[in-house]
């Protein structure tokens, strides 16, 4: 569904930008693949836990780069992990310093993640010299995003993040199916029901 020379100019992007980046847009399950390390915004290495020790809330950090104590910051210097988010990813775009690298069990790991071909607030991609608005290629079959983390080796999934653009009715089409109004639409299960505490 997307317009001719979306390819090549993902092309232009491994070649710029991400010499990781693969992918095929036009696949029946279309996919782009990167390395994690060397796609993730921040990558930070923590210390090592016990079964015991309880996980951290990391709810209100800002992730930054680098490392939470010295112990970890010996990890970064003894698979010489670069500093810097520029520096750690083109050190990981490099197979051989991934293969180097070890995730230590017990240990932890704290990343964050986005992309910069991706505008979710004008729900467009952007690529060098293309840009595409992709609210008309969204429909009822065709409406996610998922982030997937996994083992390229063995397919293990880690961990899935999926973005779903929520389709709604036009009310004149809704109304235009039922008398009655469902004060619902629109609203998540969780969401609550708004109250005047709600307004300043």
């Amino acid at each position: 569904m997307l317009p001719p020379g979306f390819n090549a100019a993902l092309r232009m992007v491994k070649w710029t930008l991400d010499p990781g980046l693969d992918g095929d847009v036009y696949a029946d399950h279309p996919y782009l693949y990167s390395p994690a390390l060397a796609s993730w915004d921040q990558f930070r290495i923590g210390d090592k836990m016990k079964k015991s020790d309880k996980v951290p809330t990391l709810h209100d950090e800002i992730i930054e780069e680098g490392s939470y104590s010295e112990d970890s910051a010996n990890v970064r210097r003894q698979f010489n992990i670069p500093e810097t988010v520029e520096g750690r990813r083109k050190h990981f775009q490099d197979e051989a310093n991934r293969k180097e690298f070890d995730f230590e069990p017990g240990r932890m790991y704290v990343a964050d993640f986005g992309n910069p071909y991706l505008a979710f607030n004008d729900f467009s991609v952007r690529l060098p010299g293309f840009n595409l608005h992709i609210m008309k290629y969204v429909d009822e079959k065709n409406h996610e995003l998922r982030y997937t983390l996994k083992d390229v080796s063995n397919g293990r999934v880690y961990l899935a993040v999926v973005f779903s653009v929520v389709l709604g009715e036009t009310e004149e089409k809704y109304h235009s199916k039922s008398e009655q109004r469902d004060e619902s639409l629109g609203k998540f299960d969780w969401e609550p029901e708004p109250s005047s505490g709600d307004v300043e």
